[in-house]
């Protein structure tokens, strides 16, 4: 069976992402002064590794 796994962001980001600068994992926002990590094209492999 596999197991769902659920990321929550307490305090997300409300700028549009096309207006972030692109890095590795995502995008910089020069608003929040943060990275901002894509999770989409993660794998479930990856996405495990970060859960734990």
């Amino acid at each position: 069976m596999k197991k769902i796994i659920q990321i929550a962001v307490p305090k997300p980001c409300h700028e549009k992402w096309s207006s972030f600068t692109k890095t590795t994992n995502g995008g910089f926002c020069g608003s929040c002064q943060k990275e901002v990590i894509d999770f989409t094209s993660w794998s479930d492999e990856r996405a495990q590794v970060l859960h734990h």
